[in-house]
């Protein structure tokens, strides 16, 4: 059975994602956002490369995919899969600098 590990730093993205939601009103979506997440992750466990490959140029991030939540399409979940872990690295939404964000702290998605 594949495992399933979720940096810290991807936990905060996904409180920060929430927060966002909620000042803006938006409090239907901010509830829907977890069980969403959920269902987005549990694919990635059942179907590891699933999400599509993201190229940066980086030895350690050379297998970085990435796959959409359901029902928010322009956030995703960027991950690592091996035959036995998944490591969700970062959940971003598209407009962020996804270069940025996952090069300057290469140490905290190890």
């Amino acid at each position: 059975m594949t495992r399933l590990i979720i940096k810290s730093v991807a936990r905060d993205d996904v409180l920060r994602q929430v927060r966002y939601l909620l000042e803006q009103d938006a409090v239907r979506a901010a509830t829907r956002f977890p069980s969403a997440l959920q269902k987005a992750l549990e694919r990635i466990v059942q179907f590891p490369r699933i999400g599509a490959p993201r190229k940066l140029r980086s030895a350690e991030l050379k297998h970085l995919r990435s796959w959409p939540i359901p029902g928010f399409k322009s956030v995703r979940v960027y991950y690592i899969a091996t035959r036995s872990v998944v490591r969700v690295l970062r959940v971003l939404h598209d407009r962020q600098d996804l270069k940025q964000l996952l090069l300057r702290n290469q140490d905290s998605l190890r």
